[in-house]
């Protein structure tokens, strides 16, 4: 996306002002800086600024006295001022429109919902600069007039051509309806917007009849209403012009269009009335405000499936923990091993849900490698193949490769078998499967997820089936997650949240073609390497529990995780200290003689996150090995974080099993 204007940026944190400078240039934006609502206030009377995003927090003058004054000089009271905010607090929302802000936007900010606020409000800004530079014309104009006062017909001219002139300013076309001949009359701007010929003559029954069948009998009976009770007729909606509905097109030639008119006065001796009136393509304007409003529903959702997701994720650790206790103590009869077994696959499997769910919450750290999709894709089809059933045939085209790219097998392998599972349950009376993948350069193809357009070469991963297909009508909210079409039951409603969050995650794109009745294909598009891959590391299989022996100290907030992490680990031989609080932790680490072999920190604590805990430590004792553990990482760097002396990361739920071998090699390795 690229656009043009200049923004004035406000903020008295410089990291803030680089970030968002770099932002606004890379998108085509000429962008100036200030540190204080003071500089702001001078920059302004320097040279004029098409918008301003401003900070509300700032020493000395904020943002909301900054604004304030602003709007006392005429020079600058009509510039669109955006208040950024950490605090998203009602009052300060509210404050912010009182004192003459046109938005509001949250820190920390999305750069697509920063980029499409800005993009937005330049625009209205640039269509109310141009109304009133034509106003400002048709002000001098009509002075001129009242000194000419010409003849009757001199005047009419001269207040068409005026009128040409607004239009033109504001890119509307205009248009007029006699409803007793039924024509329908429109000038060169609005033929243009229509997509209508020279020669292309219509009624207005026809113009309805573009619209959707639904939407038919309502405009007509809105325009009826309006031409009965002179009043003012207003429609929005897609249009697709004749030609293109005849020959069944209905993608790029549809646009969204907006129609606004009043009958005219009758005319001399009684003459009919006509309808007039101005029509302009809000296509653009559109898809801007769906991108901003399905960014702030996926970003809502996200927080709501992150914050379960970690609350869940303690549940299900104390879960397999005393699961794993349980084996420890002897399991008993066969019957009661057989019990364990169904409890702790019910909780692996309510594991790899809630990773699901934090992968669309991008709350996962996404640990990547250098994966041949070719041998993946090969992988991934095999285990497909013994899930769809002999009603449905499996075709993949994959290339003898290698395609190479950056990112998680695990996530990659996931969401293609995601997709197959959908195209199954699409097709209940059987049908054809087709994977396939390919290098290709691609020229302005839709993204589903970022709702815009996008280039580029890539890996594209196509799964197309041949069942039901998918309504337009929910296309926008079947990457939500628990949102499912199947019967109760039958599923979760986060596989396709799940395929979101890896495309998020891996910085590509998705396109869907769907409808109802002719089936339904997903491309992923992922940016390839000419790389070669490296070799897949071979997985560990889970070996018997080993005791061992040392001394650990334990911290995590939730009282109950920690005490059951420490009954396993005592159960296997370990010695261990438990605390609940980062201060007490660090104290701890400080005070005790020996020091601790080894500590295990939760990441997530409401006073202090394990992240700073494990700093302090390292601080204090530069050799300490310290292992966090979390659900998600709550944006902390795992990398950062290992590059300054973390010993391992492990994510919950934690298995006893796991914990005490990975100690158990962490000790093994320390230099003695």
């Amino acid at each position: 996306m690229s656009s043009d204007g200049e923004v004035l940026l406000v903020d008295d944190t410089p990291e803030n002002l680089r970030v968002l400078s770099d932002l606004l240039r890379d998108h085509g934006l000429k962008v100036r800086v200030a540190s204080s609502g003071t500089m702001a206030l001078r920059s302004v009377q320097a040279r004029r600024p098409d918008l301003i995003l401003l900070d509300v927090q700032m020493p000395e003058l904020d943002g909301f006295e900054t604004c304030r004054r602003l709007r006392l000089d005429p020079a600058s009271a009509t510039i669109p001022v955006l208040f950024l905010s950490a605090s998203d607090a009602a009052a300060d929302r509210i404050e912010s429109f009182r004192v003459g802000g046109e938005d509001f936007i949250s820190k920390p900010f999305q750069a697509e919902e920063v980029l499409a606020r800005v993009t937005t409000h330049l625009a209205l800004g640039r269509t109310r600069q141009a109304l009133d530079q034509a106003n400002a014309r048709l002000s001098d104009q009509v002075l001129a007039e009242t000194n000419r006062r010409g003849d009757a017909e001199t005047v009419a001219a001269e207040r068409l051509a005026r009128l040409d002139l607004v239009l033109a300013a504001a890119t509307l076309g205009a248009w007029e309806i006699d409803p007793v001949s039924a024509a329908f009359r429109c000038d060169e701007r609005a033929r243009a917007i229509l997509g209508l010929a020279a020669e292309h003559q219509l009624a207005w029954s026809d113009i309805i009849q573009t619209f959707p069948q639904a939407e038919q009998e309502g405009i007509a009976l809105r325009f009826e209403r309006a031409l009965r009770n002179r009043g003012s007729f207003d429609l929005e909606g897609w249009w697709t012009p004749p030609v293109a509905a005849a020959a069944g097109g209905d993608g790029p030639a549809r646009t969204r269009i907006r129609l606004r008119g009043r009958p005219l006065p009758p005319r001399a001796g009684g003459g009919a009335v006509q309808m007039a009136g101005v029509i302009w393509d809000i296509t653009e304007e559109h898809q801007l405000r769906d991108r901003l409003i399905q960014s702030e529903r996926m970003e809502a959702l996200g927080l709501l499936a992150g914050g379960v997701a970690h609350d869940f994720n303690n549940q299900l650790a104390i879960i397999t923990a005393e699961v794993d206790i349980l084996h420890l103590d002897g399991a008993g009869s066969p019957q009661a091993a057989a019990h364990l077994d169904n409890i702790s696959k019910a909780a692996e499997a309510s594991t790899i849900l809630i990773r699901d769910l934090l992968t669309f919450a991008k709350r996962r750290d996404l640990e990547r490698s250098t994966i041949d999709l070719c041998q993946l894709l090969r992988q991934t089809v095999q285990m497909a193949s013994r899930s769809l059933g002999t009603a449905i045939t499996l075709t993949a085209a994959i290339p003898a490769g290698p395609i190479v790219v950056s990112g998680n097998a695990g996530q990659l392998e996931n969401a293609i078998l995601n997709l197959c599972i959908n195209a199954r349950d699409a097709m209940p009376d059987g049908g054809r499967l087709s994977l396939s993948l390919e290098r290709r350069a691609v020229e302005q193809a839709f993204c589903q997820v970022s709702r815009r357009a996008f280039s580029g070469d890539f890996a594209v991963l196509t799964v197309a089936d041949t069942g039901i297909g998918i309504p337009e009508s929910i296309q926008g909210r079947i990457f939500e997650p628990f949102f499912t079409t199947k019967p109760e039951g039958k599923g979760t409603g986060l596989g396709l949240s799940a395929v979101l969050g890896c495309v998020v995650a891996h910085g590509g794109y998705l396109s869907l073609d769907s409808a109802a009745g002719r089936g339904t294909t997903v491309s992923l598009y992922l940016g390839s390497s000419a790389a070669p891959a490296a070799s897949t590391p071979v997985s560990v299989a889970t070996t018997a529990m080993q005791h061992r022996t040392g001394r650990v100290l334990l911290l995590d907030d939730q009282a109950t995780v920690r005490e059951v992490l420490a009954d396993g680990l005592r159960h296997l031989g370990w010695e261990v200290t438990t605390v609940a609080d980062p201060d007490a932790a660090i104290a701890a680490w400080q005070q005790t003689q020996p020091r601790f072999a080894i500590g295990l920190i939760d990441l997530i604590m409401p006073k202090q996150s394990g992240a700073g805990v494990f700093r302090a430590i390292r601080r204090a004792d530069p050799g300490a090995l310290i292992v966090l553990m979390s659900g998600h990482t709550a944006g902390e760097n795992i990398d950062a974080l290992r590059q300054d002396g973390l010993a391992a990361f492990i994510e919950k739920p934690v298995r006893i099993r796991q914990l005490s071998q990975l100690m158990g090699t962490l000790l093994e390795g320390r230099p003695q």
